[in-house]
């Protein structure tokens, strides 16, 4: 019983390994240009962070509008979403942890991701 409880958790173990080595490198979210790639959908974090932020998988129905917003909750940039990709540029902002907050005008949806800004 205990070498099935064991092998259970040596299992889940690896599954949870997989999964956030899959959706936590830096290195696929970022490009040549300085461009970080967020999924609306997907991330809840996003490291490493360096000038520009492309958010894609907006679904324009869920969310319209883009804040980033300090850990004090004062809001530094704004953006209204048009499409289902958004882009922004954060080079202006100072290194640091941010909220990239995602909401809806219609609907009160909100979704939350915090960004690390490090060059």
């Amino acid at each position: 019983m205990k070498t099935k409880k064991l092998l259970i958790l040596s299992l889940l173990l690896l599954v949870v390994t997989s999964l956030f080595s899959q959706t936590n490198k830096p290195v696929k979210g970022n490009n040549s240009n300085g461009e970080t790639i967020i999924n609306a959908r997907l991330d809840i974090f996003k490291g490493n962070v360096h000038s520009k932020l492309k958010i894609t998988e907006l679904n324009i129905g869920e969310f319209d509008q883009i804040f980033v917003s300090n850990t004090r909750g004062a809001i530094l940039l704004k953006k209204t979403v048009k499409t289902g990709i958004a882009n922004m540029d954060v080079s202006q902002l100072d290194e640091g942890l941010y909220l990239l907050e995602l909401r809806s005008t219609s609907t009160l949806n909100e979704k939350v991701i915090k960004i690390l800004i490090k060059r």
